[in-house]
């Protein structure tokens, strides 16, 4: 399904963006589990991702499974982790780059270990056409991007991104070292979890949007592992399977998708771990 052409790039890049990738039926099932999570969180205020089927339906896809499997190799899981993403993009004075990865500092940590490729992967779709994008730093999964100019850049756009008064610089450096990704309803972005990206605006939009529902995959090896690990036990990645209603429903269907793996993994040390201030995952309804 993926050309050498677009493989290639994909790793050097980090990212593929495929235009059009679901239809619009898909996208109207999709858009049914955004305003069941918005419904169930006004409801009880509890997370409840894991039984609203029509998640099931965009975690198993089976064309979007055959374009990860394109990029990462036959075999591989699903790693317990999605998110329903709904509200607005516009770029607070605290906005950034981010990465998703355990081990966030380029270089530190297991996740940069350069004799193994790393094989984790965000997969999204969008399900609103807007003025919204999601910008990414080319290139900046590799080790060696610590030592480049573009990383020097995005260390001072970090340092700065409270600060009003230098919003033109900030603005020059995200020109400078960032690309758009500008989405329309039903397209697919898959990148590695560990490329800096973020959720941001064109210049013409004054409030943009998004609905988008993102979920994780891992091949074989260590990296989706620790992926694992951190999700399930540093991110309280098991509080959603506790509470489920469906959840061996679920597991079966991952199951017969051949994307299952166990959730219930022992806690490991994790070396230059990133842990944020809401430990709950990125399973989470914004606002």
């Amino acid at each position: 399904m993926i050309s050498k052409t677009k493989l290639s790039k994909f790793k050097s890049d980090g990212y593929i963006h495929i235009k059009n990738f679901f239809d619009e039926n898909e996208i109207k099932i999709f858009s049914n589990a955004v305003n069941k999570k918005k419904a169930l969180i006004e409801s009880d205020g509890v997370d409840k991702t894991v039984d609203i089927e029509e998640v099931w339906d965009f975690i198993n896809h089976n064309e979007m499974l055959n374009v990860i499997r394109s990029l990462l190799g036959d075999k591989i899981f699903y790693m317990h982790d999605t998110a329903i993403i709904s509200g607005s993009t516009n770029i607070t004075p605290g906005y950034t780059w981010h990465r998703d990865n355990p081990c966030r500092k380029t270089g530190v940590g297991p996740d940069w270990n350069v004799d193994e490729k790393y094989n984790v992967v965000s997969s999204a779709v969008y399900l609103t056409d807007s003025n919204s994008t999601l910008n990414v730093i080319k290139k900046s999964h590799f080790k060696n991007y610590k030592y480049t100019l573009s990383n020097i850049l995005r260390v001072i756009q970090n340092r700065l991104r409270n600060k009003k008064k230098f919003s033109f610089l900030k603005s020059i450096i995200e020109f400078l070292i960032g690309t758009h990704l500008k989405y329309g309803a039903g397209d697919l972005i898959v990148f590695y979890t560990t490329l800096y990206h973020g959720g941001s605006s064109t210049k013409s939009s004054e409030n943009s949007s998004r609905d988008t529902i993102l979920s994780r995959y891992g091949g074989e090896g260590n990296h989706a592992r620790n992926f694992l690990n951190y999700e399930m036990n540093y991110r309280n990645g098991l509080k959603k399977y506790k509470i489920s209603k469906k959840k061996d429903l679920f597991f079966q269907k991952l199951k017969d998708n051949n994307i299952y793996i166990s959730p219930e993994v022992p806690k490991e040390k994790i070396d230059g771990i990133f842990i944020p201030k809401n430990t709950d995952g990125d399973s989470i309804y914004k606002k």
